[in-house]
């Protein structure tokens, strides 16, 4: 089952692994080693684009915003496509979450949303600081 979703919510249910690309892309490197934990823990994969504006937006982009956020979240359905793919095909219950923000504020955010998160999987050019905050490890996968 693939359900692909800008906003999350979770009432209780399986547990989960929260995957953290780098702002709208996943390596494919990524993106196979989600697909192949997942799948050996019987977890769902939540995919989480973010990208460091928003809230925290500097003014110069303020006019700009809102066209922006609507590019990022077309280029991140782009950029999550393989894992979904993948997801499916190996039977992987699967989302897709974007938000605007660090790293490590968006990952706080879907951690407090979506229950049952029990690891992050991060590129290692986005891996935040959150992991001593969340009280949920967090884990760079180097390719």
């Amino acid at each position: 089952m693939t359900d692909i979703t800008e906003n999350g919510g979770n009432s209780g249910g399986p547990e989960r692994i929260l995957v953290v690309g780098k702002e709208d892309a996943f390596s494919q490197k990524l993106v196979e080693y989600a697909v192949w934990f997942a799948k050996r823990m019987d977890y769902e994969l939540v995919a989480l684009s973010c990208v460091p504006f928003g809230r925290e937006a500097p003014k110069v982009l303020s006019p700009y915003q809102e066209e922006l956020q609507k590019e990022f979240e077309f280029e991140a359905a782009k950029g999550v496509e393989l894992m979904a793919y993948r997801s499916s095909t190996e039977g992987v219950d699967f989302r897709h979450i974007v938000k605007f923000g660090s790293p490590d504020r968006c990952i706080r955010e879907v951690h407090e949303e979506i229950e049952g998160i029990e690891f992050v999987i991060t590129e290692p050019e986005a891996c935040p600081e959150v992991h001593m905050e969340a009280g949920i490890p967090v884990f760079a996968y180097h390719t």
